[in-house]
């Protein structure tokens, strides 16, 4: 909505949003609902909305939203070959239609692939190791890695990167490995989500463990952080798709 020029009255978790998403930021005067299994009910009947977008719901829950507003529902689920991209555009022209904002979601896209073409251009011309996306907050010796079937990989693969991380993955394209995984290839990099405190904690745990320490990506230095991010939508991996193309083309030697 926001990538839309629509300002929401409310939204489930909004801490979340502030504290991960630098852009587009969510504005102060906007609500917080509580979570998402258990939204306040109270304030969205106060706030008398024309419409509530939300993901998947029970029917429990769909039964009891429709009383207060009409609800659109968009369903994260990958057509076969479909890549996690492609439904991130299908679903911004889709709350787009619901909005009357049709236009400005082609505008929206059109611009978002001019920044994968940018970054594409200043990278093209060299050879990069390859990369693995992380979650180093799935507890002391273990880390989450992101791969085919996420939206994180098509960041990297928009670009032209590749992902280092080749096992196996769920259906959300994750998964939670020991961190000797990261061992192989010895050249790459790991860029890991920085979820604030939480990722710093996380990050002074694993400088305790020797296995962390004598990983080549961590006595090469390569380790970095990418700015604070909520993993959702087409705008946060063009965000991510971005900041990997600055440290490549200025800090990795």
């Amino acid at each position: 909505m926001l990538a839309l020029r629509v300002t929401p009255l409310a939204v489930n978790q909004s801490e979340h949003f502030r504290e991960r998403i630098e852009d587009p930021r969510l504005p102060p005067q906007v609500l917080d609902l509580g979570s998402e299994s258990e939204p306040n009910l109270e304030l969205i009947k106060q706030l008398k909305p024309d419409l509530l977008l939300t993901s998947t719901l029970n029917p429990g829950q769909r039964q009891t939203l429709q009383r207060i507003a009409p609800v659109r529902e968009y369903i994260w689920e990958l057509a076969p070959g479909q890549s996690p991209y492609d439904k991130g555009l299908e679903t911004l022209f889709q709350v787009g239609d619901w909005l009357d904002r049709r236009p400005q979601a082609l505008t929206v896209a059109e611009q978002l692939e001019g920044r994968l073409q940018a970054c594409r251009h200043r990278l093209n011309g060299r050879t990069w190791p390859p990369i693995f996306i992380g979650d180093l907050t799935r507890g002391k010796g273990f880390i989450r890695l992101y791969a085919r079937n996420s939206i994180l990989n098509d960041a990297l693969r928009l670009i032209g990167l590749d992902n280092a991380w080749r096992g196996e993955v769920d259906e959300y394209g994750k998964n939670r490995v020991g961190i000797e995984q990261l061992a192989n290839p010895q050249h790459a990099l790991l860029f890991y989500l920085n979820y604030g405190k939480s990722s710093v904690r996380a990050l002074h745990e694993l400088s305790t463990s020797s296995l962390w320490n004598q990983l080549p990506l961590v006595r090469q230095g390569h380790v970095v952080p990418l700015p604070p991010t909520y993993v959702s939508g087409v705008q946060s991996a063009v965000n991510l798709a971005e900041a990997i193309t600055a440290y490549l083309e200025t800090r990795y030697v």
